[in-house]
């Protein structure tokens, strides 16, 4: 793989990184509006939005961390299912992929 390609994926899953986590401290404030019963439902429904956001968003850091891995151990964009190498335009539009193209559309 293409050194220059290795420093930008870095570089993006780095920023990403830090870009999430920054968001998951918020999604874990619980929403404060008022004491009125109003007020509470709409604390709880935003409560149950962030609920749902964290868990993608813990999903996203895992996949981060997962590919920021395997750049330091030099196994970064090898498909974990087939042993072949993920496509460079794949990992560009998403560099925490770990599967390749094929392998991602037989999963679904």
């Amino acid at each position: 793989m293409d050194g220059r390609l290795i420093k930008k994926v870095k570089r993006q899953l780095s920023a990403q990184q830090k870009r999430v986590e920054k968001e998951l401290t918020k999604s874990k404030k619980f929403p404060e509006y008022g004491n009125s019963e109003e007020d509470n439902t709409q604390e709880v429904e935003e409560y149950g939005e962030n609920i749902g956001l964290e868990k993608k968003l813990r999903t996203l850091l895992k996949d981060i961390n997962k590919a920021l891995n395997k750049l330091a151990k030099g196994t970064y964009g090898v498909c974990e299912i087939c042993k072949s190498p993920i496509e460079q335009g794949r990992l560009k539009i998403y560099p925490a992929a770990s599967v390749c193209s094929e392998c991602a559309s037989k999963k679904k």
